[in-house]
């Protein structure tokens, strides 16, 4: 049985982490102090280190809170489901999309203004394990890959990172779905039109 946390608790906590957030859009985090984040949070200095050890400890924190909450969202998606036959995006692969864009300041302030090598193989692992696991769907449904299973792997967990970092990095030019439909054409059929 998991022990219920003080509601002031997590309210302070949450007080921190989006005043600490303000502070990312602006401003490395190497160059913020304490003392900036516990003036935008408008706590004291005695408050912040009762909830963290120091800024790095709270960085780790918010990565790891978004990754956990992020991979539990997609792992709750049906899995058992024959997306190539179908030929739609799988529903974890647009959950994995959603996700990401209900957490758009996070991501974009991580991907574009912060160089966190912690947060970026955070993200990179996440989206590779998504992409391996949405292919082992495909696989169990004895679809065949056209070329070495381990290129195809490789070429579509890194095109998928970068499309994904792109997405972000231009504010989400489009909605989850949409990408996601986009990204399995482009898989599925390749880039270039038929004739």
């Amino acid at each position: 049985m998991s022990k219920k946390q003080d509601p002031r608790v997590l309210r302070t906590q949450k007080r921190i982490k989006e005043a600490y957030l303000v502070l990312l859009a602006n401003e490395d985090h190497e160059n913020i102090l304490i003392k900036q984040v516990t003036y935008e949070a408008k706590i004291n200095r005695a408050t912040f280190y009762r909830h963290f050890h120091d800024k790095d400890h709270l960085l780790q924190g918010m990565i790891n809170e978004n990754f956990e909450q992020l991979t539990n969202e997609v792992q709750a998606c049906n899995s058992a489901f024959d997306f190539v036959k179908v030929k739609q995006p799988h529903p974890r692969f647009v959950q994995l999309l959603t996700s990401i864009k209900q957490r758009d300041s996070f991501f974009f302030i991580m991907l574009k203004k912060q160089k966190s090598l912690y947060f970026y193989r955070k993200f990179e692992a996440l989206v590779h394990d998504s992409s391996l696991a949405t292919l082992d769907i495909a696989l169990a449904y004895k679809h065949e890959v056209k070329y070495s299973e381990h290129i195809t792997r490789v070429f579509i967990s890194t095109s998928i990172l970068g499309i994904i970092r792109w997405w972000v990095e231009e504010k989400f030019p489009c909605e989850p779905a949409v990408l996601a439909q986009h990204i399995t054409d482009m898989i599925d059929y390749g880039i270039y039109e038929s004739k």
